[in-house]
């Protein structure tokens, strides 16, 4: 992967197994200040340890004390104002520092500051990685509630001297205050262990008492922790404690940090996740310098909307290649209205209403026929919004994302972009045979007693005057007798010319242009499957399907 961050905000999105999290992975393994990581087989590519792991991370915003000659000033390269590397800096380049974790079959990490001047690069210690206020909020969210190594409240302390003279002073008070004259089993053991030792030739000096070692007592910083009253915040629920954390975190971004989170959505309820965003960005916003950084994933529709479209990522990773697609302001809108698509592998964008009913109808047959439903192929269905779903499939192709246009064919002359503009950017387009609306597909190659459901289904929607006032209209015919289709083949009409009718009709009088109206809609064509198994509708359907589960 070869990934330039662009905002000092950035969430990582993208459909499951795509290596989000690894990247987060990465970015800790080679900036955090632990020495103790355990490596092991499996951490390399196809577990093959002769191709050594290699993690690069070029960063700036270099505390001082790390470019003086004597640390890595000699290894400082040039970051340009165009956003690229340059080995050699330049009197306008920000100085940066690129640091290097290499791991080889010894499954030993190396951290060194490199640069293409000096390959082999000179060694980081653990000490020298924590001045780069690099920290990760995942799983052990607690330790930022506590006084321990790396921890939030310890970065936030500036005297931490005080810390340990707090423990250690109550180290000796717990030592002194305890009155081992009252534990009789306690001081028989150690009478019984000095008879013995005796027995050996070992002679006491006072005599054997038990006493409380000092070197048992914690003296550690995570032996103190905030409380709220009597109860630790470690104990609070699991939200809470993350927005803690964050809390903590955020208040030390001004001073360089930089912070990991995975699933930024975990545990909170979606007012806490707009609101916890919305400070992220008032913190970032706040910097004249933009000073700090906040790297995330994110699953969570709530989080990729909240967001400006800048500072979403789209990762994508196939047969050991992960890609990382900065999202463009031009698709705020797409974002706004479907974010739901940016999370999965394939998109199927559903001209309108009607589309995107009929396929959740198909769905549901395939899955009771025995398919894998959507969700485990990485299918997304999206509604497109009539006229802006080519504009909006084509954006997702760009994206990186396996797209599909599904739509009706009365308009494809008036489609902006043209069909060949669509498929050119590598979308598939999959419409009906025919100039003809979703509707008219159906009534048109669905048997006569299915068209009957049709029109049962529309008057449940539209009512029965409605419905049968505008098939009459489309038929020419003034007389309002007619409460049953069958009963207009008595006024001279083939059933080919009343399938007609009802199509214009449905499609004119929007009878099936929501969602539910479309997917019971759905429901009647599946129905008859069998039925219709040579009809055109069905070569479609078919299209569609293989595509779905190629």
């Amino acid at each position: 992967m070869s990934w330039s961050i662009t905002s000092p905000v950035t969430c990582l999105i993208g459909p499951g197994d795509s290596t989000k999290t690894t990247i987060l992975d990465a970015i800790e393994l080679s900036l955090l200040p632990r020495w103790n990581y355990q490596f092991d087989d499996s951490d390399f590519y196809m577990s093959n340890v002769k191709n050594p792991i290699e993690i690069i991370v070029t960063l700036g915003q270099i505390p001082g004390t790390l470019l003086s000659e004597q640390k890595f000033g000699l290894y400082i390269r040039g970051w340009t104002k165009a956003g690229e590397i340059r080995d050699e800096p330049a009197e306008d380049d920000e100085p940066v520092l690129s640091i290097r974790l290499k791991v080889d079959d010894s499954l030993e990490p190396e951290w060194t500051v490199t640069n293409d001047r000096n390959i082999e690069g000179k060694k980081i210690s653990y000490k020298e990685r924590e001045a780069l206020g690099a920290n990760r909020l995942g799983s052990n969210i607690e330790k930022h509630l506590s006084w321990g190594r790396g921890s939030s409240l310890t970065h936030m302390t500036e005297n931490n001297r005080e810390v340990k003279s707090v423990l250690i002073d109550a180290s000796r008070k717990i030592k002194n205050e305890i009155d081992f004259d009252k534990f009789d089993e306690l001081l028989k053991t150690a009478h019984k262990t000095q008879n013995l030792a005796s027995g050996l030739g070992v002679k006491p000096n006072s005599g054997y008492t038990p006493q409380l070692d000092s070197n048992t007592i914690s003296t550690n910083f995570g032996a103190i922790s905030i409380y709220d009253g009597k109860i630790p915040l470690r104990l609070m629920g699991l939200g809470t404690q993350k927005l803690i954390a964050l809390s903590l975190q955020l208040s030390l971004l001004r001073q360089g940090e930089m912070i990991l989170i995975d699933e930024v959505e975990h545990a909170l309820e979606p007012f806490r996740i707009r609101h916890l965003l919305r400070t992220i960005n008032d913190h970032i916003k706040s910097s004249i310098d933009s000073i700090g950084q906040v790297i995330m994933t994110s699953h969570s529709h709530t989080a990729i909307v909240e967001l400006e479209a800048e500072k979403l990522c789209v990762v994508r990773s196939e047969n050991g290649m992960t890609t990382c697609i900065n999202v463009n302001n031009e698709l705020q809108s797409t974002i706004r209205d479907v974010p739901e698509s940016l999370l999965g592998r394939k998109i199927i964008v559903c001209e309108g209403k009607t589309e995107f009913g009929l396929l959740i109808s198909l769905e549901e047959y395939w899955k009771n026929s025995g398919m894998d439903n959507f969700a485990s192929k990485g299918v997304v269905p999206v509604e497109g919004g009539g006229d802006t779903a080519p504009k909006r499939t084509i954006e997702l192709s760009e994206l990186g994302y396996n797209t599909c246009l599904f739509l009706d064919s009365d308009k494809l002359n008036e489609l902006k972009p043209d069909i060949e503009t669509i498929k050119s950017s590598g979308v598939e387009l999959i419409h009906w045979a025919g100039e003809v609306s979703t509707e008219q597909r159906i009534i048109l190659d669905i048997p006569w007693a299915a068209v009957k459901k049709v029109v049962e289904l529309a008057v449940e929607f539209k009512g029965q005057d409605s419905v049968f006032d505008s098939i009459r209209a489309n038929l020419g015919i003034n007389s309002k007798t007619n409460q049953d289709i069958d009963e207009f083949k008595n006024h001279g009409f083939s059933e080919e010319e009343i399938r007609c009718a009802i199509g214009r009709a449905a499609k004119k009088n929007n009878w099936f242009k929501r969602i539910d109206p479309g997917k019971r809609l759905g429901y009647v064509l599946v129905e008859e499957f069998d039925d219709i198994a040579g009809k055109e509708i069905m070569e479609t359907i078919s299209t569609l399907k293989n595509w779905i589960y190629e």
